[in-house]
């Protein structure tokens, strides 16, 4: 699996180093004449939130950077676990505020009819994500692709940009990136803080777990995979 892991022995560390090479990468595409705007596709969660906080104060042209979601629990933007919530708080701050946001949730809309409408208007010279930053979880999920979730196979099979997802041991109802969306990208970043998740990643890059989420999403060998790892985080 071609995937370059970062070893941190702190958070800070860690969510430093991570918003730096994010940074850094935006700052050079952008600086590319051929690039009119950057796509910047984040998690949700609590585990990014230092990353976000530390990338939000970076020199970047912020103005030429659109931000989503890779996935997102339908719930209301008022609703605590609004992951659209959380990147307004913890992202779209400093000089990240400058960055255009494009919420997945639709107030008003329902997630077949999202999903339905995302799929139906994608369009791949424009949409395709520049950079995907993605978490891992323990039972090796990314985005909303959960291995337990009876839309899996669909998730890591299907051709269309998004779908809706319900798992089983999660709450929520979500809509999420497909694997092949998530593929597209032109580089994605793990962030995966903690001794458990550092840990599954190490095991699945040298071969357990081979249909899990996050296993099938390395099987490509692409060489434009970067993982952030502290295993003493909490």
């Amino acid at each position: 699996m071609a995937c370059q892991t970062f070893t941190y022995n702190s958070l800070n560390e860690t969510a430093t180093e991570a918003a730096s090479q994010i940074a850094n990468r935006l700052r050079n595409l952008l600086a590319m004449p051929t690039t009119e705007k950057a796509r910047l596709m984040v998690s949700g969660g609590n585990s990014p939130i230092p990353l976000f906080q530390r990338l939000s104060h970076h020199d970047i042209e912020w103005e030429k950077v659109i931000i989503s979601l890779v996935d997102e629990r339908w719930v209301p933007e008022d609703h605590v676990d609004s992951n659209t919530t959380l990147v307004r708080k913890y992202l779209l701050q400093e000089k990240a505020a400058a960055a255009s946001f494009h919420p997945v949730y639709q107030t008003g809309a329902s997630l077949a009819e999202t999903v339905q409408q995302l799929n139906e208007s994608f369009t791949p010279s424009t949409e395709v994500p520049t950079i995907t930053v993605l978490g891992m979880g323990t039972d090796a999920h990314t985005a909303s692709l959960f291995p337990d979730a009876i839309e899996y196979e669909e998730g890591i099979n299907t051709e269309a940009a998004w779908l809706s997802v319900q798992p089983t041991a999660a709450p929520h109802a979500r809509i999420s990136m497909s694997l092949a969306h998530l593929r597209s990208s032109e580089h994605l970043f793990l962030f995966i803080p903690g001794s458990a998740k550092s840990q599954l990643l190490s095991k699945i890059q040298q071969g357990a777990l081979p249909d899990s989420p996050v296993a099938v999403l390395l099987s490509k060998n692409r060489p434009d995979i970067s993982a952030f790892c502290c295993p003493d985080a909490a």
